[in-house]
């Protein structure tokens, strides 16, 4: 078992820990995100999957960014949806990070430049949304992880795990957000 195996092992354990606990609206989610990571930034990189390593550097952050975020809420429930401006500003900030992250790609030894580029800017926008607590968060991450899914067949050296992981969180994303979904419906009819 190489390295790069033992780590995208490693990484789909955390992965699944995280998508569990953040489907059910865990602060405890963070750590294991924090942890994943880590880990694929090593695997990334061992890969020259170099806008997964810019994104995933980035995710790090987010994730300390999400913890203490998430540790400020009071009543555990921040769902909220975006307004028609924030989608159309989500919209635009997708397409410009997705615009730029090609450019970078095809300027390195990246195998797959043009899903690397699309997956690493859904993914920052995704990331975000969960970050905010945003409920579109899931319908984007879906999206992500379907072209994750490709990714990782396509790869040189496909990545079964990290492969299967993404289908696995496919489905997650959908019951993430008939969960989150649960949460708004609920804190709209209290308030």
């Amino acid at each position: 078992m190489t390295l790069s195996t033992i780590i995208e092992i490693l990484a789909v354990v955390a992965g699944l820990a995280q998508g569990v606990l953040i489907m059910l609206n865990k602060k405890s989610n963070w750590i294991f995100y924090i942890a994943q990571m880590v880990l694929l930034v090593i695997f990334s990189t061992i890969n020259h999957l170099w806008g997964d390593v810019a994104m995933n550097t980035l995710f790090i952050a987010y994730g300390v960014y999400g913890m203490i975020s998430w540790n400020r809420e009071t009543d555990g429930n921040g769902v909220t949806i975006l307004t028609i401006a924030q989608t159309l500003k989500t919209v635009a900030a997708t397409l410009f990070l997705w615009v730029i992250s090609y450019v970078v790609l095809t300027h390195t030894n990246d195998p797959l430049p043009v899903l690397d580029s699309i997956t690493t800017a859904g993914g920052l926008v995704a990331t975000f949304l969960m970050v905010k607590h945003k409920l579109e968060t899931w319908i984007v991450w879906f999206v992500v992880d379907v072209l994750y899914v490709a990714q990782y067949w396509l790869l040189p050296n496909q990545a079964l795990y990290l492969m299967t992981l993404n289908i696995v969180w496919t489905v997650m994303a959908v019951i993430s957000y008939i969960s989150w979904k649960r949460l708004y419906d609920s804190k709209t009819v209290i308030a």
